[in-house]
């Protein structure tokens, strides 16, 4: 069973997600795995999986198996002198198994997946759980390795923690289905907390840090200390060691954004260089801008592989981790499914909600940037506009006025239904056939696309630049040669509505909703060269699939039908 250990000096540099990532990633090819959170103080693992992460905490975990083991012990007056620790048993029931990583509408006939044992850190709502794992006791059983190379321990009384952690390994080696891979996600910090099971355990280490001088500096300066605590292995069996690969480290820098010049930083430089590392060593995991808000696996658990940046970062450091030796480059990504190049461009722009700008993030700029407050201004603006001038008009000739289908903002006038709506979709179109006609011309020097490859890259550039996040249900579209017959556009987090404002309003329409079918309408009959009938309706659990879940709708999304 080899076992990778993912660490680093401070959180937020994706170490976790890595280590979820890896466990999937085994699972799909067919791999059995024990998956371990010995992030104690800030446990995250089992909120990859939820809901069956939920569950697993129920199990006890990781904390909840050293309290059996220990349970006749003083966690805050005993001692590793006079402690014995005793024989492992039952590690079972303390894991729990996480369901296969098929998507239930795409992969569920696959059978081939292998199992994936999740070890939590424990019942972190538990009183118990903090007592232990804040006591002297838990921090002496976690540094003794360190304490032992320091010689503030001795042999004798490091080897029987040792040994105790060397038969808690075998006993999770001996779990049905037997792990061919164990991964462990540490705490970030303190390596003197990582180097007894990096001892004892661990065969590949995976350091991420992040792109500044703390977390270079610190890199630079415990990389020999975990180096030795893998490289100085004790082993019951002698004769084993001969078949025991050397320990290694593998470092990645994390989070970075993709026109980030790293190559060259001359602090990077001088750290690589004092590990003996050259810059073919470094792997790197680039940022992805929707991890930003939910951290979730790209390598798809019970939703297919998402051909992202990051996944194929994922793929490069994983196949060094798996199987080393295995050419061609690429084959891992091959494996699980993942075309060659990732589907997506850099997303350029953030919503900057406070403000209601579009921000640059690369510089912070704003000189694209526009206030999201001051359209839904100059939209209600026209409104009330033309309520006040039909008001006028019909008072003028003695009509007989009645309340606008708008609500009560404007005053009472004869308003012809629907007669804003129909002002704002024509508008709308205006503005998309604009739109749409610059990206047209701007394909047309390059390489001839398809229908679907058409609308989703525009559907990917306007979630930047345009009214909120555009994308495209790839279940309705319907090609009939050249021609599109019919899809659905879905547009979620639309800045068109007020904050304080709901969505929809009477008969479940959008307030501004008219202007967005209109503009989709004109975008579409330019970027595919035909006319278009464009509808719309809020967006449902039905209808919005697997994008979105239950606990992420939000008031503004909204579905559009397009028909040729």
């Amino acid at each position: 069973m080899k076992t990778i250990g993912f660490y680093s000096y401070k959180g937020g540099t994706g170490k976790s997600l890595a280590a979820a990532n890896l466990a999937v990633c085994l699972s799909r090819l067919g791999k059995n795995c024990v998956l371990a959170d010995f992030d104690v103080e800030a446990p995250s693992l089992h909120n990859k999986f939820l809901p069956a992460g939920k569950s697993a905490v129920g199990k006890g975990g990781f904390v909840g198996l050293m309290a059996e083991h220990f349970q006749h012990v003083d966690w805050h007056s005993a001692d590793l002198a006079t402690v014995e620790p005793p024989p492992v048993a039952g590690i079972g029931r303390f894991l729990y198994p996480l369901g296969k990583p098929w998507d239930p509408r795409w992969e569920a006939g696959r059978k081939d997946a292998g199992a994936i044992h999740l070890m939590t850190a424990g019942d972190v709502h538990s009183s118990e759980y903090w007592d232990i794992v804040w006591s002297p006791l838990w921090h002496e059983l976690f540094t003794a390795y360190q304490r032992f190379a320091d010689e503030t321990i001795d042999r004798v009384c490091y080897d029987k923690i040792l040994n105790f952690f060397l038969d808690l390994k075998a006993g999770l080696a001996a779990l049905k289905p037997a792990p061919d891979y164990m991964i462990l996600d540490f705490r970030p910090g303190a390596t003197e907390l990582s180097t007894t099971l990096i001892n004892a355990w661990v065969d590949t280490l995976v350091y991420t840090f992040a792109f500044n001088e703390d977390n270079i500096d610190y890199l630079a300066r415990t990389f020999d200390k975990l180096l030795l605590a893998g490289n100085s292995k004790n082993h019951h069996d002698a004769a084993s060691i001969d078949n025991v690969a050397p320990f290694e480290i593998k470092v990645a820098l994390s989070r970075i954004p993709t026109n980030a010049e790293y190559r060259g930083d001359r602090l990077l430089f001088s750290a690589l260089h004092s590990m003996g590392l050259k810059w073919d060593a470094l792997h790197v995991l680039h940022s992805d801008r929707d991890l930003e808000a939910s951290e979730r696996l790209r390598t798809g658990f019970q939703v297919r592989p998402q051909n992202r940046r990051l996944t194929h970062d994922y793929m490069k450091l994983f196949e060094e981790l798996i199987e080393p030796s295995r050419l061609p480059a690429g084959w891992l990504a091959k494996e699980i499914g993942l075309a060659k190049n990732p589907d997506e461009r850099d997303r350029l722009f953030n919503w900057e909600l406070t403000t209601g700008a579009l921000i640059n993030p690369t510089d912070n700029s704003r000189n694209v940037a526009f206030k999201v407050e001051t359209f839904q201004l100059l939209l209600k603006g026209l409104e009330d506009g033309l309520v006040q001038l039909l008001h006028e008009e019909n008072v003028g000739r003695g009509a007989i006025t009645i309340p606008s289908h708008h609500g009560s903002h404007g005053p009472e006038s004869l308003v012809r239904p629907h007669l804003l709506d129909s002002v704002l979709r024509s508008a709308g179109q205006k503005c998309g056939q604009c739109f749409g006609r610059a990206l047209a011309e701007g394909w047309s020097s390059k390489i001839e696309l398809g229908i679907e490859a058409k609308i989703r890259q525009w559907c990917e550039f306007d979630s930047d630049v345009g009214f909120g996040k555009f994308d495209v249900d790839p279940t309705t579209i319907e090609v009939k040669g050249s021609r599109l017959v019919s899809c659905d556009i879905r547009l979620r987090e639309s800045f068109l509505t007020p904050a304080e404002d709901t969505c929809f309003k009477k008969a479940g329409d959008h307030q501004f909703c008219s202007l967005m079918t209109g503009y989709i309408q004109g975008v579409l009959s330019e970027i595919l060269k035909c006319q278009l009938d464009v509808t719309h309706e809020p967006m449902s659990l039905e209808n919005s699939r697997d994008v979105v879940d239950a606990t992420e709708m939000r008031s503004e999304s909204c579905v559009f039908h397009a028909k040729g």
